[in-house]
């Protein structure tokens, strides 16, 4: 079993999230990583390392088959471990090492997303 933090279109109220759902994914926790920055063009976003940054997400544990299955469709992004705090209320969580979708390209024509909580359409 791996660990995936998601920040945008596979968290849960979102479109994706039923790929998650319907693979069998367990829901781990709400959570950030830090060194990550979010940038949003509308209804996508993308992360991207930037140290000093946040993102916050979600955690969700998946199998061999569901993970291949979210490379199929984050083929714009790179899939890299990062560390994720899980937040209980105000208590952080020892942190555990999760995959995470980079950007692999420039970020051109949207926002930064400087709270580091994506939203769509939300400028900020």
């Amino acid at each position: 079993m791996y660990h995936v933090f998601v920040y945008g279109t596979l968290k849960h109220g979102h479109g994706l999230n039923q790929v998650l759902v319907a693979g069998g994914a367990r829901f781990v926790g709400c959570g950030y990583a830090d060194d990550v920055r979010l940038y949003s063009w509308g209804m996508c976003p993308a992360a991207y390392r930037e140290e000093g940054s946040r993102a916050w997400g979600e955690v969700y544990e998946v199998d061999t088959a569901l993970l291949e299955q979210l490379d199929r469709i984050e083929t714009s992004y790179e899939r890299e471990r990062t560390p994720v705090v899980i937040m209980e209320g105000e208590v952080k969580l020892n942190p555990i090492t999760a995959w995470i979708y980079i950007g692999m390209t420039n970020p051109v024509g949207g926002h930064w997303v400087t709270d580091g909580v994506f939203r769509p359409w939300d400028e900020d």
